[in-house]
């Protein structure tokens, strides 16, 4: 339950790459990132993420905070996050007292050489329990619920043997898995339960114990409609979502204009491959588009000031802000560079959407269906023409 309105506990250890990394922690940075748009995915998987480390390290860069994919308990980064989830100032959580207990030297006891800091610590009081609002009769276990009681069974047989049998050396791996596995469960259990705690609170209070109507739930993030809301949204990675809505329509034929034999994808294998696993992108999406821009886009070559140019067929005026020159996309390996980091920006912008989603946003930034253009570059992630040069 929420401490204050959509913040949740504040952090007990430090988070981040190598750091103590609390479950409880890890979930509600993740639910925190979450509201404030800087995290797609499931934010109730209680480990750090790629993702999740990217969420903060791009929350970090918006803020200019200072930029190392950490968090702190009561650092500036959290402290960021509490000030923007709740429009309240940091310090109605944290009290900031002075830290004399540093010391430097074998000993530690040289004095006077370094001056005293202040340290983030939280108000007395703050932290209460949360009355108990219902005393409701318990419901009849789920299938899931009667799953976790077998498998506690299991758990004890397992500790059973384990205090009756003799740890040889033949058998010292089975107990080990099952330590692990215990342990995996009791932690999977424990945050089902915290979960139906949470779900069975119907209302929550706030600091001096007057209820609270809403219930903090994720904030839905705003979406951007028109053309010039997405590229705002792309460039300056504002926290709007781009949605696009499947199109039954679509006709993913090759049109008679294409050349297959024009293909510019084996040529430039290395460099999509090298590109889209930097970017966390399937190889064959970014294949796909190149072999249709440059089996269908392929008239234009003999223009020396042509506005887009392949093999990704990126528009020179329309995304410079990505920092490309006319120059750099002339330069095939920066051509793909460019187009792999616009492709990585639209798919960001478009939690769980479908390749024929991602593609037509690539071709036309303004499109609110799924195109032609999108439901064939989702064939070809298919059928792979590329690879063995078929006329697909």
């Amino acid at each position: 339950m929420p401490l204050f309105r959509n913040f949740e506990q504040p952090l007990k250890s430090n988070i981040g790459n190598n750091r103590t990394n609390d479950p409880d922690d890890i979930v509600k940075t993740k639910r925190h990132l979450n509201k404030l748009g800087y995290f797609d995915e499931d934010t109730e998987v209680p480990f750090i993420t790629k993702e999740m480390e990217n969420g903060i390290i791009k929350y970090q860069k918006d803020k200019k905070l200072k930029i190392d994919g950490v968090m702190k308990p009561g650092g500036e980064t959290e402290r960021s996050i509490f000030e923007e989830l709740t429009l309240t100032p940091a310090e109605a959580l944290w009290d900031y007292k002075e830290d004399d207990s540093i010391s430097i030297g074998f000993g530690g006891d040289i004095t006077g050489t370094l001056p005293s800091r202040k340290t983030p610590k939280i108000r007395e009081g703050i932290i209460a329990q949360v009355p108990d609002l219902y005393n409701k009769p318990a419901p009849l276990p789920t299938q899931s619920e009667q799953l976790i009681g077998s498998i506690d069974t299991i758990a004890d047989a397992i500790n059973t043997a384990k205090g009756n049998t003799k740890r040889s050396r033949e058998n010292r791996g089975v107990f080990k898995t099952a330590e692990i596995l215990a342990r995996v469960h009791e932690e999977a259990k424990r945050r089902k339960e915290q979960n139906m705690m949470s779900i069975s609170a119907e209302k929550s209070f706030t600091l001096d114990g007057t209820e609270d109507s809403a219930i903090a739930k994720p904030a839905p993030r705003p979406e951007a409609t028109s053309t010039q809301d997405r590229k705002d949204a792309i460039i300056n990675n504002k926290g709007k979502v781009i949605k696009v809505v499947k199109n039954p329509d679509a006709n993913p034929k090759r049109p008679i204009y294409a050349w297959p034999i024009m293909s510019e994808v084996n040529e430039n294998n290395d460099k999509i491959e090298s590109e889209a696993r930097k970017a966390d992108l399937d190889p064959d999406l970014v294949k796909a588009i190149v072999h249709l821009e440059t089996t269908q886009g392929y008239y234009d070559r003999i223009k020396p000031d042509k506005k887009t140019i392949r093999p990704m067929n990126v528009h020179v005026e329309y995304w410079k802000d990505l920092g490309y020159s006319r120059e750099d996309l002339n330069d095939k390996n920066k051509n793909i560079e460019a187009g792999v980091e616009l492709l990585k920006r639209i798919k960001e912008k478009m939690p769980n959407a479908s390749t024929a989603e991602i593609a037509s946003v690539y071709h036309s930034l303004g499109a609110q269906k799924v195109s032609d253009y999108g439901a064939r570059v989702e064939i070809l992630v298919k059928e792979k023409p590329w690879e063995n040069n078929e006329k697909k």
